[in-house]
């Protein structure tokens, strides 16, 4: 009786487990298929948790969303073969705050642009360590200040001012949860 028992729990762990390895299998296909339509999807509370959909853009108008490739070793950050950076990583979702002609500082304080802070953004000097400050920089043409709404976020604060080379895309929200 306790052998049959045994038997029956083996075949359901057996079954539960190939249902699982489906499950993750069809989720990664999927997550593929949208890699190559565009799509990105949003999981860090460093931006709105979500789909996020790649537009056609020359153009980086300030508070839109994009996606900026910023090498830096002192992070970890994941590598992926969809949406990779020339260094293997996978890009970072931010959004812009400051554009050319906006003056901005950058300090322990925060990031402020146009002497108005941007919330969020005093650096964490317990969890990463920067020595450089600007002080009312005027961004010219191509440099761009971004940020993530978290205060945790790997942003402008501690990598400084982007290029806008650095952009892999500017996308939209096409779904937030």
């Amino acid at each position: 009786m306790l052998k049959e028992k045994v038997i029956i729990l083996c075949k359901w762990i057996q079954k539960a487990l190939l249902g699982s390895v489906v499950l993750l299998i069809s989720i990664n296909v999927c997550i593929l298929i949208m890699g190559y339509r565009g799509y990105w999807i949003n999981i860090t509370n460093s931006m709105p948790i979500g789909i996020y959909k790649e537009i056609e853009s020359l153009k980086i108008p300030k508070y839109s969303y994009v996606l900026i490739c910023k090498e830096d070793e002192s992070i970890k950050r994941t590598k992926n073969a969809i949406y990779y950076c020339d260094d293997g990583h996978q890009p970072l979702l931010k959004i812009v705050v400051a554009t050319e002609g906006d003056l901005v500082t950058i300090n322990d304080e925060g990031i402020f642009v146009n002497h108005k802070k941007i919330r969020h953004t005093e650096r964490l000097q317990k969890f990463r360590n920067v020595s450089f400050n600007i002080h009312d920089y005027k961004l010219r043409n191509n440099e761009y200040l971004v940020t993530g709404n978290s205060p945790y976020s790997w942003d402008s604060r501690y990598f400084g001012i982007v290029s806008g080379n650095d952009f892999l895309s500017p996308v939209v929200p096409v779904y937030l949860f």
